[in-house]
């Protein structure tokens, strides 16, 4: 792809095979393909032309740039970097004389240019197109003149079925011919959108197999590789006998389904003839839907006759899709036969939008909700006059597809490209250099590290061009060079407190969106809410009217979101856990009425089997039930699942149930109580130093059920060692062992109800004003089990001053 000196060429052919190139004309070029942390200087033995990388050209035609030759910056031997390149033909007025630009409006948006995805594909190769000039003489001949020499290149030329066919084709045959008869290496032709396709076979006597005729002509012409998209008829790479890479836009189609379509869990794909049933089902059996099928009967081309449906879509989305929509007529009346069918809406999803004729009319007076068609014509005058069309840019699968073809890649899976994934990744990036320019050197740091993580494993996925690498390798440096000089930075560029107060509370609610944004709930809710305490404490304290303003508007944004996620997460917990339990088994009763239900008397039910109810479910009463049992005392305690593992312990600030304080007793209010942390209490707090029921000490706030409770769960531990206490109690090290947390959050594992539920506790105790607990403890100074499943259980009670003795409850909590 990439060209220059004789010599120089050959010494990069002995290595191109070696090295993964990057096309990359500003940056690092070799890129091993296993890590980008290999990448290095080109090896001795491996002397690239300054000219190019590879052996690469790209060509437009004169009316691409609007004047006689296409302006690519510097020319290739000024050139810092070797530079690949990629030839364009044109789709677009093929008249370059000097007066092209007083051509009317009418006759340009009837040949369209591809200039857009032309310029797409060299945008995301990070290419400059090849100087090249396109002429028609006063007969209408065509002239091409390439600009810059071609000799020993591998050359890309994009070319598209749009506009005036005929010239379009012959332009395209024409410029492989230059190109191969200037000793370029190999001539490689882009053909988005592949010409005469439809004229693939002899379906009646005296027909020509056009697509033949064209195959032969672009093997005459010198064409070495041809690169297209979801041809009409797989078989037409027969025609060819030389490598023919036949792309698909269904993956793309998917993604753009699931992203914008409502409801489309409950849609149907339907074909609008025969021969696209093998594309419809297997697009059905990739989202998991059903599909039909519409039989059309014509009376010529481009003309239907009649059509029925095969399949049910009442009440339902119908999709429509198809390789390519001409005149349009077919899936206008298909689309009529799916409403007057039941379907509630019609979509339609065809790759090539060729829209000739009356098509774009047809279209605006459809019932269609949208037409999704794919760049590979152009389609911007078309989306002006008709907006039920949209559009979906594939240029990433040509440029990733022309990569791999000129490094010798294997092209399977080359639609998997991730775009959107991709764009938010680099759009982190460009956030990242905001706050650098910014002096914002924590939020800059975080968005480097997040953007390079991002990129890296879209690269190692292959869900994005391999040349990001380099993004990668910058977005790594800086951040590490931001880490090291930091305190200097922050020395040099100092700011006012009210600034830097303002700007950590803007940061910890971006980290929180952040979190959000890539659906970690409970990880974004925990994080809101430390927003909100952050953002309250420094308020008080904040003289400045307009910092207090902020830290208000931050405070409430990050106590609405938290709310919403907090009801996000307990609807999920309980729909996830009432979806596994069985339904309690229908009893079916006597059709006779025996003489004890006529008498009014009790009878006793039939009792299923065990295996007969392990695949029932449960009743909208009874999951009714369950959710009103999570709600104890004003408080709802939630089912505790797998997940709760990964809760979060570690905050900037110390954590404070947002619950409050639990209810405290006379007594202990009479012994001039306080709350204190445990961190303030103990110099070395620790929560289990060892299991032992003889340890426990019972104070004025304690009863003896409780006690016994405890007791006996922990000499059940202690002697048979199984963990009745020690499991259920959070944060753990790696070997299952409590852990005492500086940042003041546990978590306590019960057995209420019938279910494991989760309850959130603070490292807040009750305490005299010699420091001495008044709540249930240990004997050993700083250990803390006794004290936090205390609080916890009492927490589900409704408080310290909780009336009842509920020790059978608490000793259920153990031994379920």
């Amino acid at each position: 792809m990439f060209g220059g000196i004789a010599d120089r060429t050959n010494a990069f052919r002995m290595n191109r095979r070696r090295l993964g190139i990057s096309l990359n004309h500003g940056g690092l070029e070799d890129i091993y393909r296993n890590n980008w942390e290999q990448c290095s200087s080109p090896p001795s033995d491996c002397q690239f032309n300054k000219s190019g990388v590879d052996r690469c050209k790209t060509i437009v035609s004169k009316e691409n740039c609007g004047s006689g030759e296409l302006d690519t910056g510097p020319s290739s031997a000024s050139s810092p970097h070797p530079q690949p390149h990629v030839f364009f033909s044109s789709t677009s007025l093929t008249v370059h004389s000097s007066d092209s630009a007083e051509k009317s409006i009418e006759e340009r948006v009837r040949m369209p240019n591809i200039k857009d995805l032309a310029g797409r594909i060299c945008e995301r190769l990070q290419l400059e197109v090849a100087k090249a000039s396109l002429k028609k003489f006063s007969n209408k001949e065509t002239n091409v003149e390439i600009g810059e020499s071609v000799r020993g290149e591998d050359v890309y030329i994009i070319q598209s079925a749009a506009g005036e066919i005929n010239d379009n084709l012959m332009e395209l045959l024409i410029m492989i011919n230059a190109c191969k008869i200037a000793s370029s290496c190999r001539v490689a032709a882009v053909i988005p959108c592949f010409p005469y396709a439809r004229q693939d076979k002899k379906d009646k006597s005296r027909a020509p197999i056009s697509a033949k005729l064209v195959a032969n002509m672009l093997s005459v012409a010198g064409a070495d590789h041809i690169i297209t998209m979801d041809l009409h008829a797989s078989q037409i790479q027969g025609f060819f006998d030389i490598p023919v890479d036949n792309l698909y836009a269904e993956p793309a189609i998917l993604k753009f389904i699931k992203e914008s379509i409502p409801n489309w869990q409950t849609s149907v794909i339907v074909s609008p003839d025969a021969g696209g049933a093998k594309r419809v089902t297997s697009i059905a059996d990739r989202l998991n839907v059903d599909f039909a099928l519409i039989h059309k009967e014509r009376k010529r081309a481009n003309e239907v006759e009649k059509m029925t449906l095969v399949g049910s879509v009442e009440n339902k989305v119908a999709i429509l899709v198809d390789d390519m929509a001409d005149t349009c007529g077919t899936i206008c009346m298909a689309a009529d036969k799916l409403v007057e069918a039941g379907a509630e809406k019609v979509y339609a999803f065809c790759v090539h939008g060729i829209f000739s004729g009356p098509a774009l009319t047809r279209l605006n007076n459809s019932k269609f909700e949208a037409v999704v068609v794919t760049n590979t014509i152009p389609q911007e005058n078309n989306m002006k006059l008709c907006p039920k069309i949209q559009c979906i840019d594939i240029s990433m699968i040509l440029a990733e597809a022309i990569r791999r073809t000129h490094n010798g890649e294997s092209v399977n899976n080359v639609s998997m490209m991730d775009e959107a994934a991709t764009r938010s990744a680099l759009e982190l990036s460009q956030k990242a250099v905001h706050f650098d320019q910014a002096r914002r050197y924590d939020e800059a740091i975080f968005c480097y590290s997040e953007a390079a993580n991002k990129l890296l494993q879209l690269v190692q996925a292959k869900k994005c061009l391999p040349i990001l690498r380099k993004n990668v390798q910058e977005c790594v440096e800086r951040a590490e060079f931001l880490k090291k000089n930091l305190h200097s930075l922050q020395e040099a560029y100092p700011k006012s407190e009210d600034d830097s107060i303002r700007e950590k509370a803007e940061f910890m609610i971006m980290k929180a969106e952040f979190l959000d944004d890539g659906q970690h709930l409970q990880l974004a809710s925990d994080a809101f809410k430390e927003v909100v305490g952050y953002a309250i404490e420094m308020g008080k304290s904040q003289k400045d009217a307009e910092t207090r303003t902020k830290l208000h508007e931050i405070a409430m944004k990050g106590l609405q979101r938290a709310e919403q996620l907090d009801k996000i997460i307990q609807e999920r917990e309980i729909d996830h856990f009432t979806g596994m339990l069985p339904e309690v088994p229908q009893i079916d009763l006597p059709l006779a009425i025996s003489p004890a239900v006529a008498m009014n008397e009790e009878i006793s039910p039939v009792v299923p089997s065990p295996n007969n109810a392990s695949t029932e479910r449960l009743t909208k009463e009874e999951v009714a039930v369950l959710a009103s049992t999570s709600n104890i005392n004003g408080r709802v305690y939630v089912p505790f699942l797998a997940f709760d593992l990964a809760e979060k312990f570690k905050f900037s600030t110390k954590f404070t149930d947002t619950d409050g304080k639990l209810a405290t007793t006379e007594k202990q209010k009479k012994r001039r109580f306080s709350w204190k942390r445990a961190s303030e209490m103990y110099e070395e707090a620790v929560v289990i130093h060892s299991v032992d029921s003889s340890t426990i000490k019972q104070t004025l706030v304690s009863d003896c059920s409780f006690i016994s409770s405890l007791s006996i769960a922990a000499s059940y531990e202690r002697r048979f060692g199984k963990q009745l206490v020690t499991s259920i109690i959070y944060p753990q090290n790696k070997n299952g062992i409590p852990q005492h947390n500086p940042f003041g959050k546990y978590m306590v594992k019960f057995h209420i109800n019938g279910v494991w539920r989760k309850v959130i506790i603070d490292d807040f105790l009750p305490c005299d004003e010699n420091l001495q607990l008044l709540c249930s403890h240990t004997e050993r100074k700083g250990e803390l089990w006794v004290s936090l499943l205390e609080k916890a259980y009492l927490k589900v009670m409704g408080g310290y001053d909780f009336p009842g003795s509920n020790s059978v409850i608490f000793l259920c909590s153990f031994i379920f």
